[in-house]
């Protein structure tokens, strides 16, 4: 049985859209699990296309039971407190 990496993703912009697909459609072992950005509209768009839970406030994202990687204009200091966590294996 092989093991399935359920990834959250912060920020939703033009690649962050694009990673969204790829988690769901392209990269064989993933699941996108869910979603967070700042825009209440563009965590709608994913989560009625692909049906996974979504967040505007990434801390949210965070502090669900989720193992993931992070991708985005995240600051630094948020990449290390999702890390520190303990609910984080990668952040990228």
């Amino acid at each position: 049985m092989s093991k399935v990496l359920n990834v959250g993703l912060v920020g939703l912009g033009r690649l962050g859209s694009l990673y969204a697909q790829y988690f769901t459609t392209r990269i064989p072992g993933s699941r996108l699990y869910a979603v967070s950005d700042v825009r209440p509209e563009a965590v709608t768009a994913v989560t009625t296309a692909y049906g996974v839970k979504g967040y505007n406030d990434y801390q949210a994202l965070v502090n669900d039971s989720w193992r993931g990687c992070r991708r985005g204009n995240e600051p630094h200091e948020a990449a290390l407190r999702s890390l520190h966590s303990g609910k984080v294996e990668s952040v990228s």
